[in-house]
């Protein structure tokens, strides 16, 4: 038969670990950037363990951070399946020396060292804009919720309220049969329940231990506005996710058009994205030392606030979908008003004008008011459809920043604007989509605001390290990599 025969008598095995590794093999890459990181500013890797000359050596966090970057990039991201790579995958051994540490170490490992998980994102980025690898001028931002590590299960104020009353209603049964046995006028009959009062006591010290706990429950969700509590992450929030109403956290990233590559990434606990798109600017600022030239980001961000913010500097100008709005539809029936900004004034589709008339608080918020001189609409052919006021005839509501709002939907209407719109999902989406499947079914193991975004800031690195593979060949990277420097703040 041809067919070739298992053959292990004549497996010939390198002399030494060196030999496994191939010199174009990514874990080099990840071997260089970690040990350069560790040579140029050291302090970011003393985690307080290995200081004590007694007991037993600590492992180097320089290797464990290799593990986890190797992990991550290969959709690894269990301790306990960390813990099998190091007996029996060859680039992991060669990454670690052949050290084995278990799964604990390794867990604790990430929870304890989010400042240096966090810093090599922000440095490797800073690396990959130096190198021209990120351009930064153009960037696009996008969010989507990711399922946080506990059980749908959740309590709101309803059900602790709930609880609590029915605590109190078993503790007061049990207070009552207590004092009616308190009240028994013959000893031996009160001798013969003694073994039932110690139960009810244990009983009773324990409902009021229960109420304790759901008082401070409560109190606590009260101080911090908590709706909804997840008793393993009381941090996560209840939120509209694809499979439903879920346990998530918003998990917001800004993507380089130049080699899609992740520039920003943070996590955050508001439900929408619709007070995140300066934060999303700022947060490029920070990561690679730079706000983009143009901000492109979909229809959720699309609030006049967040604009004008972002645009209040000069520096970013902000491509947001604009989601279609009654004014839309009002135009299509031939209803719509331009504005006059030199003489501030409205004007309606039948030329009559809206002046101001000053301000009032409608929402918490002040708003300009545009009436209609005198009243000519109740002869108006659109009455009815514009307006139903007979007395004052057509208003308008005008936010205080409306006049940078008119000129953002102006500009929007243009032809470049659009092509930068449907520009955006070719740089963002695939992150997503990439992102989420290498976390799988179980998208994270951590809980915690904080620590939630270690992982984050684990996977953005990693899928970056993957971006640079597939663009510049290895040897061409450890070159670039040998010849920077990773500068002291």
């Amino acid at each position: 038969m041809a067919i070739k025969e298992i053959n292990r008598y004549q497996l010939i095995l390198e002399n030494q670990l060196e030999d496994w590794v191939s010199k174009n093999n990514s874990v080099r890459f990840i071997n260089a950037l970690v040990l350069k990181l560790y040579k140029d500013k050291p302090g970011l890797f003393d985690n307080n363990k290995g200081h004590k000359k007694t007991g037993r050596k600590s492992y180097h966090p320089a290797a464990m951070l290799m593990l986890f970057l190797y992990g991550y990039m290969y959709r690894i991201n269990s301790s306990r399946r960390l813990e099998q790579e190091t007996y029996r995958n060859m680039e992991v051994i060669w990454l670690l020396g052949n050290e084995q540490p278990d799964h604990k170490t390794i867990s604790d490992f990430r929870k304890d060292n989010s400042k240096l998980i966090s810093s090599i994102a922000r440095e490797f980025r800073l690396f990959l804009k130096s190198e021209g690898f990120i351009d930064g001028s153009l960037q696009a931002f996008d969010g989507t919720k990711i399922k946080a590590y506990t059980s749908k299960e959740f309590l709101n104020a309803k059900d602790i309220q709930k609880r609590m009353q029915e605590i109190e209603k078993d503790l007061q049964g049990y207070l009552d049969i207590l004092d009616k046995n308190d009240r028994k006028d013959d000893l031996s009959e009160q001798e013969e329940d003694n073994q039932e009062i110690l139960v009810l006591q244990d009983q009773v010290a324990q409902l009021k231990a229960q109420l304790k706990e759901q008082e401070a429950l409560l109190a606590m969700m009260q101080k911090q506005g908590i709706k909804d509590y997840y008793a393993n992450d009381p941090q996560a929030k209840r939120m509209k996710t694809l499979d439903g109403f879920l346990p998530a956290y918003n998990v917001q990233v800004g993507v380089d058009a130049k080699n899609k590559m992740i520039t920003s990434g943070f996590v955050s606990t508001d439900e929408g994205d619709q007070h995140l798109l300066l934060a999303n600017v700022e947060a490029s600022k920070d990561q690679i030392g730079i706000y983009p030239d143009t901000a492109l980001a979909d229809k959720g961000y699309a609030t006049s606030e967040e604009i004008t913010a972002v645009e209040k500097n000069e520096v970013t100008t902000c491509v947001v979908a604009m989601p279609e709005t009654p004014n839309m539809k009002n135009e299509a029936e031939g209803i719509y008003f331009e504005y006059n900004e030199q003489e501030d004034y409205f004007v309606c589709a039948k030329g009559e004008k809206l002046i101001c008339t000053g301000t009032k608080i409608r929402k918490g918020k002040e708003v300009f008011i545009y009436r209609v001189v005198k009243n000519p609409c109740k002869h108006c052919p659109l009455f009815g459809k514009c307006t139903k006021d007979k007395v004052h005839g057509r208003k308008l509501e005008m936010k205080l920043n409306f006049k940078d709002l008119i000129k953002y939907r102006n500009r929007s209407k243009t032809e470049d604007y659009q092509k930068l719109v449907e520009k955006r999902k070719a740089i963002i989406e695939h992150v997503f989509g990439t992102i989420k499947m290498w976390m799988g079914k179980i998208p994270i193991l951590l809980t915690s605001q904080k620590k939630v975004q270690i992982e984050v800031d684990l996977y953005a690195t990693c899928y970056n390290l993957r971006r640079l593979f597939n663009i510049s060949p290895m040897s061409d990277l450890l070159i670039k990599l040998e010849n920077y420097t990773f500068k002291m703040v």
